[in-house]
């Protein structure tokens, strides 16, 4: 019976479960941490196909190789193991991990036994489910363009894909666009709230292409480990492989017309600030207390003297925080934000300074980080009482 999920094709026989005989022994925490990875791209939704609410393993000469999807993402990766018996099977992985998490320190063994994954610590052993593994589908073998991602590259996407959706009702939304523009290579996201964008020189432009956002994620996470990290597009079959290690991860390319970003970029400037973004994130917390009763909106009432933060009117007293500007230009200014997204941004940028530039209380306002051309963020307000009177 064949079947076709999402960009996967695959063969398989119902109820059979086809396994054999394995055996091997490993370090139990370099397991555990494998297996804690693989379990971020396991389906836990109610499927026809059990053997993806599990993760594969294969024992292959010195190797233990595991494997986990969710039929949209994949993931493998290869471990260091004495392998006494050569074998596959697809386990319950989700309560091996709250087993090994109890386990200490140490090597461990994991075996096959009638039909069941038995893992070992001296007297101490476990027993877990096994799937079918004629269920389970193989990775796909890609061909396409390879594309390093060096260190620098990697540090700056989280600057950029945390403004992605995670509404998945509008998955163009929850990815990261990439387009080659003049020089440079573009990098975009958007939740329709806010939208962060990142310009980069690289020798290897990106064709235009829209990756899942968490994809983006995971890979930066994985790179800190200090591996090499590609990246493998295959227009053909509209997937990507990342290459971290011997980690490989496997994703679709999202299909659909990103949202026409331009539109929204301010064309110019009208009153610009300077902020400290230590003082700035302290008071936009401070403020945060008050405006949580107030939809989480927050009005910036920017003039040479200073900025006054408070929560939209809804009482004869307001709460207000005052904070310092380093430098003013333009006209007095009333606008307002959702505090959340503001922290967001703050929390994930690193500046010496942050700069904050509107034109009216209507259009977006752009924050941009000191001594960085090569990157935006913009926030649309929202209508108040105060900006709109």
């Amino acid at each position: 019976m064949e079947r076709v999920f999402n960009v996967y094709t695959y063969t398989y026989t119902t109820n059979k479960y086809i396994h054999e005989i394995m055996k091997c022994t490993l370090l139990k925490e370099i397991f555990e941490d494998c297996l804690a990875l693989s379990s971020k791209f396991v389906s836990y939704r109610v499927s026809s196909v059990q053997s993806i609410q599990g993760a594969k393993l294969e024992t292959k000469k010195n190797t233990l190789t595991i494997t986990t999807t969710n039929l949209g993402d994949s993931f493998y990766t290869e471990i260091s193991a004495h392998v006494l018996e050569e074998g596959m099977v697809v386990f319950d992985l989700k309560k091996a991990l709250e087993f090994l998490n109890f386990l200490p320190l140490g090597e461990i063994e994991i075996s096959l036994e009638d039909t069941q994954v038995k893992i070992s610590q001296g007297k101490t052993h476990g027993y877990f489910n096994i799937y079918p593994v004629g269920d389970f589908p193989e990775l796909p073998i890609l061909e396409g363009k390879t594309f390093p991602l060096n260190q620098q590259l990697l540090e700056k996407l989280p600057q950029v894909y945390f403004a992605a959706s995670k509404d998945e009702t509008r998955p163009v939304m929850t990815g990261v666009y990439m387009n080659a523009l003049n020089e440079s290579s573009l990098f975009v996201s958007t939740d329709g709230f806010r939208l962060s964008l990142l310009k980069v020189n690289l020798q290897e432009k990106f064709p235009k292409t829209i990756l899942p956002a968490t994809i983006f994620q995971e890979i930066v996470r994985l790179s800190k480990r200090g591996d090499a990290v590609s990246m493998m597009l295959s227009p053909e079959d509209r997937l990507v492989k990342f290459t971290i290690g011997k980690v490989l991860i496997y994703s679709r390319v999202i299909e659909g017309d990103f949202p026409p970003y331009e539109k929204v970029v301010p064309k110019s400037t009208g009153t610009s600030i300077t902020l400290d973004p230590h003082d700035f994130l302290k008071n936009i917390r401070l403020i945060s207390v008050f405006a949580r009763d107030d939809a989480d909106v927050v009005v910036f009432d920017i003039a040479k003297k200073g900025m006054v933060m408070k929560p939209k009117a809804a009482r004869q007293k307001n709460s207000e925080v005052f904070q310092n500007v380093e430098s003013f230009s333009g006209d007095q200014l009333k606008i307002a934000f959702n505090y959340k997204y503001i922290l967001d941004f703050l929390n994930t940028v690193s500046a010496d300074q942050i700069i904050l530039e509107c034109t009216t209380p209507t259009a977006p306002g752009v924050f941009k980080v000191s001594n960085n051309e090569e990157f935006l963020h913009i926030i649309m307000p929202l209508r108040t009482e105060e900006t709109t009177e």
